[in-house]
Protein backbone atom coordinates (compact mmCIF):
# COMPACT_ATOMS: atom_id res chain seq x y z
CA UNK A 1 0.00 0.00 0.00
CA UNK A 2 1.39 3.40 -1.06
CA UNK A 3 0.63 6.85 0.88
CA UNK A 4 1.19 9.70 -1.34
CA UNK A 5 1.40 12.89 1.61
CA UNK A 6 3.63 15.32 -0.01
CA UNK A 7 1.71 16.18 -2.90
CA UNK A 8 -1.38 17.89 -0.78
CA UNK A 9 -3.51 14.93 -2.61
CA UNK A 10 -3.55 12.73 0.44
CA UNK A 11 -4.44 9.31 -1.94
CA UNK A 12 -3.74 5.88 -0.48
CA UNK A 13 -3.17 2.98 -3.16
CA UNK A 14 -2.61 -0.50 -3.09
CA UNK A 15 0.25 -1.54 -6.10
CA UNK A 16 -0.30 -5.03 -6.95
CA UNK A 17 2.85 -6.63 -8.32
CA UNK A 18 0.87 -9.84 -9.25
CA UNK A 19 4.16 -13.13 -8.39
CA UNK A 20 6.73 -10.74 -9.47
CA UNK A 21 8.30 -8.17 -7.26
CA UNK A 22 9.95 -6.85 -10.31
CA UNK A 23 7.01 -5.97 -12.16
CA UNK A 24 7.40 -2.51 -13.31
CA UNK A 25 4.16 -2.18 -14.12
CA UNK A 26 1.96 -3.04 -10.92
CA UNK A 27 -1.99 -2.48 -11.20
CA UNK A 28 -2.74 0.59 -9.33
CA UNK A 29 -5.99 0.55 -6.68
CA UNK A 30 -6.69 4.33 -5.90
CA UNK A 31 -8.36 2.85 -2.32
CA UNK A 32 -8.95 7.02 -1.25
CA UNK A 33 -12.37 6.88 -2.16
CA UNK A 34 -13.28 4.45 0.50
CA UNK A 35 -11.06 7.21 2.99
CA UNK A 36 -13.36 9.89 2.67
CA UNK A 37 -14.61 9.64 6.32
CA UNK A 38 -10.83 11.28 6.52
CA UNK A 39 -11.91 14.55 5.10
CA UNK A 40 -8.41 15.75 3.64
CA UNK A 41 -6.19 14.21 6.53
CA UNK A 42 -3.10 13.09 5.46
CA UNK A 43 -2.15 10.04 5.97
CA UNK A 44 1.20 9.17 8.16
CA UNK A 45 1.55 5.09 8.91
CA UNK A 46 -0.05 2.36 7.89
CA UNK A 47 0.05 -1.07 8.63
CA UNK A 48 -1.02 -4.81 7.64
CA UNK A 49 -1.95 -7.95 9.34
CA UNK A 50 -4.03 -10.88 9.17
CA UNK A 51 -6.01 -12.60 11.64
CA UNK A 52 -9.21 -15.43 11.77
CA UNK A 53 -11.31 -12.70 10.54
CA UNK A 54 -9.48 -12.14 7.60
CA UNK A 55 -7.39 -8.94 6.65
CA UNK A 56 -7.15 -5.62 8.26
CA UNK A 57 -4.95 -2.30 7.42
CA UNK A 58 -5.03 0.49 10.01
CA UNK A 59 -4.18 3.63 9.06
CA UNK A 60 -3.21 7.11 10.87
CA UNK A 61 -3.89 10.58 9.85
CA UNK A 62 -2.17 13.38 11.40
CA UNK A 63 -3.70 17.25 12.17
CA UNK A 64 -5.44 18.87 14.21
CA UNK A 65 -8.43 16.13 14.86
CA UNK A 66 -6.53 12.93 13.86
CA UNK A 67 -7.98 9.86 12.58
CA UNK A 68 -7.02 6.09 13.49
CA UNK A 69 -8.89 4.09 10.33
CA UNK A 70 -9.27 0.69 10.31
CA UNK A 71 -9.65 -0.96 6.71
CA UNK A 72 -11.25 -4.38 6.66
CA UNK A 73 -10.70 -5.97 3.61
CA UNK A 74 -12.14 -9.20 4.49
CA UNK A 75 -10.72 -12.86 2.98
CA UNK A 76 -8.64 -10.87 0.08
CA UNK A 77 -6.75 -7.53 0.00
CA UNK A 78 -8.08 -7.15 -3.01
CA UNK A 79 -11.46 -7.06 -1.92
CA UNK A 80 -12.98 -3.50 -1.67
CA UNK A 81 -12.74 -2.25 2.12
CA UNK A 82 -14.96 -1.61 5.20
CA UNK A 83 -14.02 1.58 6.99
CA UNK A 84 -14.20 2.05 10.66
CA UNK A 85 -12.96 4.98 12.41
CA UNK A 86 -11.53 3.94 15.49
CA UNK A 87 -11.20 7.97 16.59
CA UNK A 88 -8.53 9.92 18.01
CA UNK A 89 -7.99 8.41 21.29
CA UNK A 90 -8.29 12.26 22.54
CA UNK A 91 -5.39 13.12 21.12
CA UNK A 92 -5.80 16.00 19.04
CA UNK A 93 -2.49 18.45 16.90
CA UNK A 94 -1.34 15.07 15.94
CA UNK A 95 1.72 13.90 13.66
CA UNK A 96 2.95 10.34 13.50
CA UNK A 97 5.35 8.91 11.64
CA UNK A 98 5.51 5.44 12.79
CA UNK A 99 2.71 2.56 13.50
CA UNK A 100 4.20 -0.93 14.46
CA UNK A 101 1.17 -3.92 14.83
CA UNK A 102 2.42 -7.44 16.41
CA UNK A 103 0.83 -10.11 17.82
CA UNK A 104 1.94 -11.76 21.00
CA UNK A 105 2.45 -15.14 22.38
CA UNK A 106 -1.27 -15.32 23.28
CA UNK A 107 -2.54 -14.48 19.76
CA UNK A 108 -3.53 -10.83 21.28
CA UNK A 109 -2.84 -8.58 18.44
CA UNK A 110 -1.36 -5.10 20.01
CA UNK A 111 -0.56 -1.48 18.05
CA UNK A 112 2.32 0.68 18.63
CA UNK A 113 2.42 4.85 17.48
CA UNK A 114 3.82 7.65 18.40
CA UNK A 115 4.64 11.45 17.06
CA UNK A 116 5.73 14.60 17.76
CA UNK A 117 5.21 16.98 20.39
CA UNK A 118 5.56 14.90 23.04
CA UNK A 119 2.77 12.77 22.76
CA UNK A 120 4.90 9.90 23.97
CA UNK A 121 4.41 6.28 22.51
CA UNK A 122 0.43 4.85 22.23
CA UNK A 123 -0.49 1.09 22.53
CA UNK A 124 -3.88 -0.51 21.39
CA UNK A 125 -4.25 -3.61 22.73
CA UNK A 126 -7.19 -5.37 20.26
CA UNK A 127 -7.28 -8.64 21.95
CA UNK A 128 -7.23 -11.90 20.24
CA UNK A 129 -9.28 -9.87 16.66
CA UNK A 130 -8.14 -7.09 14.99
CA UNK A 131 -11.77 -6.45 14.66
CA UNK A 132 -12.44 -6.04 18.44
CA UNK A 133 -12.58 -2.28 19.84
CA UNK A 134 -9.04 -1.45 21.20
CA UNK A 135 -8.11 -0.50 24.64
CA UNK A 136 -5.96 2.50 24.36
CA UNK A 137 -2.87 3.31 26.59
CA UNK A 138 -0.41 6.00 26.42
CA UNK A 139 2.79 5.01 27.77
CA UNK A 140 4.76 7.95 28.00
CA UNK A 141 7.86 9.20 26.73
CA UNK A 142 9.90 7.77 29.35
CA UNK A 143 11.38 11.04 30.00
CA UNK A 144 14.01 10.51 25.95
CA UNK A 145 11.06 10.26 23.52
CA UNK A 146 10.10 13.67 22.38
CA UNK A 147 9.48 13.41 18.63
CA UNK A 148 9.15 9.85 17.63
CA UNK A 149 10.03 9.15 14.12
CA UNK A 150 9.95 5.57 13.91
CA UNK A 151 10.21 2.37 15.68
CA UNK A 152 10.55 -1.71 15.28
CA UNK A 153 9.36 -4.71 17.76
CA UNK A 154 11.75 -7.41 17.81
CA UNK A 155 11.05 -10.84 19.65
CA UNK A 156 14.64 -11.82 20.50
CA UNK A 157 15.11 -14.97 23.13
CA UNK A 158 11.53 -14.88 24.64
CA UNK A 159 11.96 -10.90 25.14
CA UNK A 160 10.06 -8.28 23.66
CA UNK A 161 12.28 -5.02 22.44
CA UNK A 162 11.69 -2.05 21.15
CA UNK A 163 13.90 0.05 19.10
CA UNK A 164 13.23 3.74 18.88
CA UNK A 165 14.39 6.62 16.76
CA UNK A 166 13.49 10.09 17.75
Amino acid sequence: IITNYNSGLNNVALANYGNNIKNNNPIIVNLTPFLSIANGLRPTAIQIDKDDNGWFCFIIYDGANPKFLRLNFGNSLLNNPIVDDLGSFGISNFLSYDLELIKDDLGNFHAFFGGVSGTGIRHLNFGTKLSNTPVHNNLGTFNIIRDLCTMKFIRVNNQWLLFVSN
